[in-house]
Parts: C-alpha cells; structure tokens; sequence
C-alpha cells in the first residue's frame, strides 16, 4: 500500500470534530496504537476511493507523553514537546494533556460520525475521551 502523508492544509471542511483521548494507566496499550495507527489509514483510503468528493478526512497527532510511552522512533520530533499554557494580557491558553489527537473533517457530518466512531470503538478499551468538539460551516440561505 502507498502511503501518502496526511494532508492537513488543503480542505478545511464544512464539519469537524476534534477529539482528545488520554491512555489509561498500567496497560499495554502498543497494539491498540498500531490499530487505530492502520485505522487512520484505511478511514482516509476508504473516504478517498469510496467517497472521493467527500473532502473527509482524519488525522491524527500524539503527544510528548504517549510518544515516550508507546517507545516511538528517537530522535523525537524537534518540536514536540507537552504543551504549556501561554499567558497573554487578557486570555490563557490552557494546557489539557492529551496523548491522541483525532482531527476529523468532511463535507458532511455522517462521514465525521462514521469515523469518530470507528476509532472511538478501538480506543475505548485502552484510553479516555477527555475532550470532544464538534463544529460546522453554517450557511444561511436567507438574506437578512
């Protein structure tokens, strides 16, 4: 199989959902990720063979702790690194930890769901949702 990078830039999608999971305590958790690793893979071949003008796709980030964990390739990436909060003038940006990131997209909502919930499905056995946003393109066709 040819492995394309994923594509995070081209197509922002009219539906996202953004999850957050944190792999539970004292497990072997190194098989789940080589699951939802080729999960990722195949949902993002399927979407693009099956539905091509679906604009749906899933990617998927880690975080410094899991990629120690899990005993990823070293050296780590340059610039990963557990997130601190940033303190502005008025606003924080707070720091959630988070050991998968799931950013889901696609012109239509069904497609997100269906995936949402096949990786949901795999993880949920080995980690915790901590986080879960949904959005959308809202487009009004009535003119004010």
């Amino acid at each position: 199989m040819d492995i394309k990078p994923q594509n995070v830039l081209d197509y922002h999608g009219d539906n996202a959902i953004f999850m957050v999971w944190n792999l539970k305590k004292d497990l072997d958790v190194k098989d789940c990720f080589k699951r939802i690793s080729k999960l990722v893979i195949n949902l993002n071949n399927s979407a693009d063979n099956r539905f091509p003008d679906s604009g749906a796709s899933c990617v998927m980030g880690i975080g410094y702790d899991a990629w120690l964990r899990l005993n990823l390739p070293a050296p780590l990436p340059k610039e990963l690194e557990n997130f601190m909060p940033i303190v502005g003038e008025k606003h924080t940006a707070v720091a959630s930890k988070g050991d998968l990131h799931f950013h889901i997209r696609g012109i239509g909502s069904s497609m997100c769901y269906d995936m949402a919930h096949a990786l949901s499905d795999v993880l949920g056995s080995v980690a915790i949702s901590s986080e879960e946003i949904h959005g959308f393109r809202y487009v009004t066709l009535v003119p004010f």
